[in-house]
């Protein structure tokens, strides 16, 4: 399988990622930031994560999986990081939720027929989060959401964690942990 982490950061989903692979396959980690990227080079080798090759540019090529973990407003973290409240303004959402559609958008492009694209935040946010989604695949209908809780139970064999459903939005109230969004998204094959 080749794999894109469309916003890497310093790696830590790639070295999962690598790890739940056993470390067969591709995996790309690409970030705008060179300076988060270049510490997943000493981190990959430390863990023995052969197949992740960090990338600043924007990769070529189509991917079977790509995720971006967006960057976002980190409601879901609230609970733990309560001043955090206090900085988010309107300006900033809607600069957050521009950048979000605009790396669905890049990310798209990248998922081959058969796909899948999954977006994740750490927002309880509906504009971060369902938004988002609803957006996207009004301007890319050769997509289609997926059943969290199906692809869970298909991969596990048992059933989904409290929260997933058409989505998994995890919140403190909910299950116990912080706030967090997840949708899958399949590129629909060509006819």
């Amino acid at each position: 399988m080749r794999v894109l982490d469309f916003a890497a950061g310093a790696g830590g989903k790639s070295l999962a990622l690598a790890s739940a692979m056993q470390n067969r396959g591709e995996i790309v980690a690409h970030d705008s930031s060179p300076s988060r990227l270049r510490q997943l080079g000493p981190r990959a080798a430390r863990a023995g994560a052969a197949i992740i090759r960090p990338l600043g540019e924007i990769p070529r090529g189509s991917f079977d999986r790509v995720l971006i973990d967006s960057p976002c407003s980190g409601t879901g973290t609230w609970r733990r990081q309560p001043e955090l409240r206090w900085r988010i303004a309107p300006k900033r959402l809607a600069e957050l939720t521009a950048l979000q559609d605009d790396l669905l958008a890049q990310g798209a492009a990248l998922v081959c027929p058969g796909g899948r694209l999954i977006y994740a935040t750490c927002s309880l946010l509906p504009c971060e989060n369902q938004d988002r989604i609803a957006r996207f695949l009004s301007r890319h209908a050769g997509f289609a959401v997926l059943d969290a809780a199906s692809v869970w139970r298909a991969a596990a064999g048992t059933a989904p964690p409290p929260g997933m459903e058409r989505f998994f939005a995890a919140t403190p109230l909910r299950t116990g942990t912080d706030g967090f969004f997840t949708a899958i998204l399949e590129r629909l094959a060509k006819g």
